[in-house]
């Protein structure tokens, strides 16, 4: 099936020289790009389709802006990294389903033990309580624009869409959010020890 490449106005030029309206009408395009190559083709939620789209326009910005000819071959790679992306997805969690390869015997484990669920150990359940509360700690510490968008995508599962609505946001600019919130977040919790 023949991918459709939208209309593009702005260069790979105007991208590599940094030029704001270039790139906000390019993360537009690319995102829906990315989100339609995968929509329907891949058994993927709403929301993992949009991080898809988003980590697919990282990596080109991160591999490919840079000595890209025209926006044609970067649209190109837009496609095939997308679909890349999400077989990588479909492949991990099939390996996490199936032990990730892992194989452990349950001879030699105690009587009645064989089945205990992690999330019925105590120990687990606190850390990862511990863990949640260090993280909710750390989204206070980012700017308040941020700090709404991580809450909205992360903790309350709303599509790019609902977010850009929610807070009267451009579409593209939920994922430069997102991206920066990220960013802050990591130095946050690296500054006070908590990776």
């Amino acid at each position: 099936m023949e991918e459709q490449i939208p209309e593009i106005s702005f260069t790979p030029d105007q991208l590599r020289d940094g030029n704001p309206d270039a790139w906000e009408k390019a993360y537009s395009v690319f995102f829906e790009l990315a989100f339609n190559v995968l929509k329907g083709r891949y058994p993927l939620s709403h929301h993992d389709l949009e991080d898809l789209a988003q980590e697919t326009i990282i990596t080109l910005i991160d591999k490919f802006v840079e000595q890209a000819e025209d926006v044609a071959s970067l649209s190109k790679m837009v496609i095939t990294i997308a679909k890349n992306k999400a077989k990588d997805l479909l492949r991990l969690r099939n390996a996490q389903k199936h032990g990730g390869g892992a194989v452990e015997s349950l001879e030699g484990q105690p009587e009645g033990t064989q089945f205990k669920s992690e999330a019925a150990d105590p120990e687990m359940e606190a850390e990862r309580a511990e863990k949640a509360l260090l993280l909710g700690v750390a989204v206070k510490k980012l700017p308040r624009n941020l700090a709404e968008v991580v809450e909205d995508c992360y903790f309350l599962s709303l599509a790019h869409k609902e977010i850009a609505e929610k807070r009267g946001l451009k579409i593209g600019s939920i994922g430069v959010y997102i991206n920066r919130a990220l960013v802050k977040l990591h130095k946050i919790l690296a500054v006070e020890d908590l990776l």
